[in-house]
């Protein structure tokens, strides 16, 4: 397992990057980390609020499932259909 810093340091680049492109080419860069960020998040989401300092609770709780569902899609289907569901 890669050390935590090179795990947390993408994964927020992609849950705080500020449009799904950028989200988007963060996840290429890091593809391989794909299914080790859906369990970082899961553990995430019993304090969003500590990734998104500032946001309300249940606000920060939704940008975090959204962007597990996202994750979760990219396994199913790849990267690029994922991503194509969502639009532009």
């Amino acid at each position: 397992m890669p050390p935590p810093e090179m795990i947390m340091k993408p994964l927020l680049a992609f849950l705080t990057a500020r449009t799904w492109d950028d989200s988007r080419r963060v996840l290429n860069a890091h593809q391989d980390m794909l299914p080790l960020w859906v369990e970082v998040i899961d553990v995430m989401l019993t304090d969003p609020t500590a990734v998104y300092r500032g946001m309300e609770r249940s606000k920060a709780q939704k940008a975090l499932q959204a962007h597990r569902r996202v994750l979760l899609r990219c396994q199913q289907i790849g990267v690029s259909q994922a991503f194509a569901e969502i639009g532009p």
